[in-house]
């Protein structure tokens, strides 16, 4: 959040489910919107659909920031808004080394596309749709590929040096 705070986005959503109340105690959500997703069980689509309805509609896109990737910095955010901001496609998506990342710049004109999904897709589900019209921003750091899913990666996310804000 601090990253996503410091970047050139226009708002930040945080889309909470498992354990919602208790995140919201510990964390500082001044100055987002938050948005309680009930659902959270049935799949990823349900908290995108979720964040997607709370996002103003003044915004000319969505990227989709994913809680367990610390490293990605504001410099990578914006980064991927100038990519999109400049080249006008619908989808702007990092790459390490020819490896896709997140997060992923997905323009308003594709959100009826995103509401439509289902189960645990994701925005994955447009990106065969639409492999044409994707813009492939390329990172000399594999930050873009790190999340941290298990007690293992947290352990060699610590052995990293971990880059600034």
């Amino acid at each position: 959040m601090e990253n996503a705070a410091a970047s050139d986005l226009d708002e930040l959503v945080v889309v909470l489910g498992h354990e919602a109340g208790r995140i919201m105690q510990s964390l500082d959500l001044s100055g987002v919107r938050t948005v309680i997703n009930p659902d959270y069980a049935k799949g990823q689509s349900t908290s995108l659909i979720k964040g997607l309805g709370a996002v103003s509609p003044s915004c000319a896109g969505a990227l989709f920031l994913l809680a367990d990737q610390p490293l990605v910095t504001p410099d990578i955010i914006n980064r991927l808004i100038k990519a999109f901001q400049d080249s006008g496609v619908p989808l702007v998506i990092p790459f390490h080394r020819g490896r896709r990342g997140n997060p992923v710049l997905v323009a308003r004109s594709l959100f009826p596309k995103l509401l439509s999904l289902s189960a645990d897709t994701g925005a994955r589900a447009l990106f065969d749709e639409y492999k044409a019209s994707i813009l492939r921003v390329e990172f000399d750091t594999d930050a873009v590929l790190v999340d941290v899913d298990t007690a293992l990666d947290y352990e060699a996310l610590l052995s990293r040096p971990f880059p600034e804000p």
